[in-house]
C-alpha cells in the first residue's frame, strides 16, 4: 500500500536538517538516536511538527487549558486508532507511531 497521506511516504524526503536544537530536544524527551529517528525527520512533515512541538517545549508553551489537553489527548487517541486499524505492516503507521511518543513526550 503507498503511503502518501499529506506527504508521508519514503519519496517525501527533505533536503533540509533539523536544528541542533531540536536533536538536543529529542535527547532530553528521551527519543532514542537511531535509523528510525533519522528516517522519520527525514520527512518534511514530520519535520515540521517535531520542530513545533520542541519550540513550544522550549519556550514554555506546553498546554495548560484543559480543551488544549483534551485535543492533545483526543489526538493520541485517534493516532493510536489508526495505527490499529492500518496494521504494523504499513509504513504509515511508523510516522503516526512517531508522532504519537512525541505527543506523549512533549506534553
Amino acid at each position: 500500500m503507498s503511503c502518501i497521506i499529506n506527504g508521508l511516504k519514503d519519496e517525501a524526503r527533505t533536503s533540509t536538517g533539523v536544528s541542533s536544537t531540536v536533536y538536543g530536544w529529542l535527547d532530553e524527551i528521551g527519543i532514542p538516536k537511531g535509523r528510525g529517528r533519522k528516517s522519520k525527520l527525514g520527512n518534511g512533515r514530520i519535520q515540521q511538527l517535531t520542530e513545533t512541538l520542541a519550540m513550544f517545549d522550549r519556550m514554555g508553551c506546553r498546554p495548560t487549558s484543559k480543551e488544549s489537553i483534551a485535543r492533545l489527548s483526543d489526538l493520541r487517541e485517534r493516532l493510536d486508532d489508526a495505527c490499529g486499524r492500518y496494521g504494523n505492516q504499513n509504513a504509515f503507521v511508523s510516522y503516526l507511531g512517531f508522532l504519537a511518543r512525541l505527543i506523549d513526550k512533549a506534553v
